[in-house]
């Protein structure tokens, strides 16, 4: 893995960003120091190893539809993604190191409360006419604009499944915690679950819609 910081990929500037508010580490770090990469190769494990129990405390939350059934995952990478977990594709601008054939290269926003999924190219999909799409999830948030207007989904009659998770012993989990409370309180009607659970050092919090499935979604060929 190269730590050299004019080679470092947005992705992987991300996950710094995130495992330096995990750690509490206010100031700059050396990423080419022997400490650095021994301790972030190591966060990166335990969060790799927290995502699969993460997956499992999605799924056991019960929801309608469920999370197997129709979800696909939003703007992970393959050191975060848990979408393999979920056998569920992707939409995605972090492709590096992901092999799978059901992966969109895009990035997503949410517009006039329509998922739209942009290439690179320029291109644009409605996802919202995907016939697998019943549900949109993502994880750990880089920032707070990768969820910003996620409540617009749910409120328009789309799923959502957003949610963190990390070790008990972080220092950010407050922080990551009041991102799900302040997104749950933009949501409309009683047609959501919310969760907390810890299992042995973790912990895993999460907000889901629970409704039937959309009827007017169409295939598209």
């Amino acid at each position: 893995m190269n730590f050299d910081k004019k080679y470092l990929s947005q992705y992987m500037n991300y996950l710094v960003e995130q495992y330096k508010s995990s750690r509490g580490i206010k100031e700059n770090i050396d990423i080419n120091s022997q400490t650095f990469k021994l301790d972030f190769s190591i966060w990166l494990e335990e969060r790799n190893l927290l995502g699969h129990t993460y997956a499992n405390f999605i799924c056991n939350m019960g929801v309608t539809p469920s999370i197997e059934s129709s979800s696909i995952e939003i703007g992970k990478g393959h050191l975060d993604s848990i979408a393999s977990d979920l056998n569920i594709p992707m939409i995605t601008p972090y492709v590096d190191n992901i092999s799978r054939s059901d992966v969109l290269n895009a990035g997503f926003i949410v517009s006039n409360a329509t998922p739209i999924a942009v290439t690179p190219s320029g291109k644009t999909y409605n996802c919202g006419e995907f016939s697998f799409a019943n549900r949109y999830i993502t994880q750990n948030p880089y920032t707070p604009y990768k969820i910003k207007n996620f409540d617009q989904l749910h409120n328009n009659g789309f799923n959502i499944t957003v949610g963190v998770y990390g070790s008990q012993y972080d220092k950010d989990i407050d922080d990551k915690i009041r991102q799900i409370e302040e997104l749950s309180k933009r949501l409309y009607g009683s047609e959501c679950e919310t969760n907390y659970d810890t299992y042995k050092d973790g912990y895993f919090y999460c907000i889901s819609s629970n409704r039937p499935v959309l009827v007017r979604k169409k295939k598209l060929y």
